[in-house]
Parts: C-alpha cells; sequence; structure tokens
C-alpha cells in the first residue's frame, strides 16, 4: 500500500486533531468532518453572505458541495467548538478521499491516524522526537494524555512493541517516514530529512548534550574541591 504520492498533493485540509476522535467508529465521518471543517474555516475569510462564501471555498478546494446548508451548520459547529491552541494536522486531497469514499480495516485507520497525529507533532520542524505514549495521544485526537481519559479501543493494542513496530514499517513504506532511535527514549521521525541526515542531526544533538553535561559535571567538581580546600587551609594574615 503505498500512499507517498498522496502526501504531495497541492490542496490540503488543515483540521484540528480533535477531529479524529470518532476515526474507529465512522472513519468516513471524520473525512466529511474534515472538509466541511476547511472549509468553513476558509470560508471565513472571503466575502459575501454564508452561502456564496461556502460556495467559493468549496470551489478553492475543488469540492462540489451537495447539502450547502448541512455544510454551512456542521462547519461552523466544528469551527466554533475547537479550543484554542489545539494541535492541528493536515491531510492531502486525494488520501482524504481514499478513505473516505472506500472502506478501510482497522490497521488501515490506525496507520492514517499515526501519519496524522506525527505530522501534528512535527508541525514546521525537519525532525522531532516522539515517544509511544505521545503519539497514541495525538492518534486518539488529544493534545497531550492529560486529555485523554482513556485510549480508545482500537488504539489498545498499539502499546505493544510488535504492533508498534508493523505500524513504523507501513510508515517508512506508504509514507517515507524515517524513523531512527539509538539509546534514545522514544524515537525520532523525519518527512524532510533523508535517513542518514537523521541520523547526523540526532547524533552531533546527543555528542553536544554529552560535552554540555560533562563540561557541567566538570564544573562542578572543580568547585567543590576548591570549596574543599580553601575552606580547609584558611590563610591567617598577621
Amino acid at each position: 500500500m503505498n500512499l507517498t504520492p498522496a502526501t504531495m498533493d497541492k490542496v490540503f485540509f488543515n483540521f484540528p486533531v480533535s477531529l479524529l476522535r470518532p476515526a474507529f467508529i465512522n472513519v468516513q465521518k471524520v473525512c466529511k468532518d474534515i472538509i466541511d471543517y476547511a472549509i468553513f474555516k476558509h470560508s471565513e475569510t472571503l466575502q459575501g453572505n454564508p452561502t456564496k462564501r461556502i460556495k467559493d471555498s468549496a470551489k478553492y478546494y475543488g469540492i462540489i458541495p451537495g447539502n450547502i446548508s448541512q455544510m454551512i451548520e456542521n462547519g461552523k459547529m466544528l469551527y466554533q467548538s475547537t479550543p484554542d491552541k489545539t494541535a492541528m494536522t493536515g491531510i492531502g486531497k486525494s488520501l482524504l478521499f481514499e478513505y473516505y469514499k472506500n472502506d478501510k480495516s482497522d490497521f488501515e485507520i490506525a496507520l492514517l491516524l499515526s501519519f496524522l497525529a506525527i505530522k501534528s507533532i512535527l508541525g514546521k520542524k525537519s525532525y522531532c522526537r516522539i515517544t509511544t505514549d505521545y503519539l497514541l495521544c495525538r492518534m486518539a485526537g488529544y493534545n497531550s494524555k492529560t486529555e485523554m481519559k482513556e485510549l480508545p479501543e482500537g488504539l489498545k493494542k498499539y502499546q505493544f512493541r510488535y504492533h508498534q513496530d508493523n505500524l513504523k514499517l507501513e510508515l517508512k513504506q506508504s509514507f517515507g517516514l524515517k524513523i531512527y532511535g539509538r539509546y534514545t527514549r522514544g524515537f525520532f521521525v523525519s518527512f524532510d530529512l533523508t535517513f542518514e541526515q537523521l541520523i547526523k542531526e540526532v547524533e552531533m544533538k546527543r555528542k553536544r548534550y554529552i560535552e554540555k553535561t560533562q563540561r557541567g559535571e566538570q564544573s562542578k567538581a572543580v568547585k567543590k574541591v576548591l570549596l574543599e580546600f580553601y575552606s580547609t587551609n584558611t590563610i591567617t594574615t598577621p
């Protein structure tokens, strides 16, 4: 299942990760909500009455709306109910419609969620470190673990190494994700860097951290010795 070309779409729908929460119940509804949210949000930047703005926005995305009133109502509800500082992600039009128009297995849904979750965490960074717990939290549609009461049933098995590895392998093959982890808590990911570039960035960062830690430990040791030396060898002047 090679979905890499879909990540190169020129038309992207940006949306809050909270829209992903019902994915395992009804992924088609999630896709419809993404479309309605993005079109309504974009329409708010346009001129004219609500119907005209929605039509113009839908045209911008290359969408032919069915029920315009329903799109306005649903899009407005989703837009206004989105909390401030909610993590955002984005999906290309062809990938979105691949899931909107076709039945998908639970694994394929988990794959899409992991892709969108990683995008939300990366943001504009070329690479970053991710823990499994944080990834699962974003896949479930939450900003952080403090917001999530319980991991959705469809994601629980991805807490285990075997299923995590299967997901990571498919992310590499389908989306071109580079993943690297060596003596790290969590793992580093990148869509933009080559695998070799990612290794170099991570190892250089590790080297700088080790050198900084060593300098700090050396400085503490010197201060401790000098403090002990001068406190026990006080010079008394006549």
